[in-house]
């Protein structure tokens, strides 16, 4: 059963004083991994090496999603941007390097000594 409490008294505690939460900062030693962050650095690295299309594009998918969703305070600069550059580095790799091949493959047919 819930206490009787009389119709004109206020259940609340009137004196007690409600302190603002305060955000305790972090060094970057502290601050914990983004996890998305690191699967978009992999995904690229795989794309890369394998000039796998799929995981290319998962990795720039991923890193846009590990953008999305960082924390103001909980930012670490260097990881954001290790796996965003491998995310397109992956996929100039795998578009880039394909036209490169084709275009050797034109020229090898179109050559006076081949």
């Amino acid at each position: 059963m819930a206490p009787k409490v009389a119709a004109n008294a206020d259940p609340r505690a009137g004196g007690v004083l409600i302190k603002p939460y305060r955000r305790v900062k972090r060094t970057n030693d502290e601050i914990s991994p983004d996890f998305l962050a690191i699967l978009a650095l992999l995904l690229g690295i795989l794309g890369s090496m394998s000039k796998n299309k799929l995981a290319a594009w998962g990795a720039v998918f991923v890193s846009a999603s590990s953008f999305v969703n960082i924390r103001r305070g909980e930012v670490d600069y260097m990881q954001l941007v290790c796996s965003y550059s491998f995310s397109a580095l992956s996929l100039i790799a795998c578009y880039l390097a394909r036209r490169l091949k084709s275009t050797a493959e034109r020229e090898a047919d179109t050559s006076i000594f081949g």
